[in-house]
């Protein structure tokens, strides 16, 4: 049952703060059937309910509707947390594909970025974004315990010389030694 809900979470869930708020999203979910409506298994009336009596963001409530009737049903009252704790060490053993940019991104460009972490690296794969503004450009990445650095501050670094020579270059006249 867990591994049926871990695959959900993964389908629909690209970076690994995400998954840790749905998570605790379908934890409010399981409390409210089991502890408020005193429900025996969690159906899609149970979600109405849910929804209804909640704050809940239009677009959780759609993520919590989407997940399989089927594994929200093999949840129980005695065993849900547990059951949580185990989908959140799934959830913590995921491959990460660590991100710092210099600005924070879209949703939908959270989205290509986990897809294209789940076609090229792993299919599992975790985004863990960080929004770094010294970047200033660019972006460093971590994958398979390496740090490649593709910020602006690290190409001035690699091409200090160059980039010296070159604007020496061009403001000292040719016809000057």
């Amino acid at each position: 049952m867990i591994d049926e809900v871990f695959a959900f979470f993964i389908s629909a869930t690209y970076s690994r703060s995400d998954f840790s708020y749905r998570v605790s999203l379908l934890r409010e979910l399981l409390e409210f059937a089991f502890f408020t409506k005193q429900s025996q298994s969690v159906t899609s009336d149970t979600i109405s309910a849910f929804a209804t009596s909640s704050n809940t963001a239009t677009q959780d409530i759609e993520f919590l509707r989407l997940m399989p009737l089927t594994a929200l049903a093999a949840f129980t009252a005695t065993t849900f947390y547990a059951d949580l704790d185990e989908l959140t060490k799934k959830g913590a053993s995921a491959p990460t594909f660590s991100l710092s940019v210099p600005v924070s991104f879209s949703p939908k460009e959270i989205t290509d970025i986990g897809l294209w972490a789940r076609e090229t690296l792993n299919s599992e794969t975790l985004l863990e974004l960080n929004v770094d503004p010294s970047l200033a450009a660019g972006c460093q990445f971590a994958w398979g315990n390496k740090l490649h650095d593709f910020s602006l501050d690290s190409y001035f670094g690699e091409h200090d010389t160059e980039l010296k020579a070159a604007i020496l270059q061009s403001v000292v006249p040719s016809n000057v030694t």
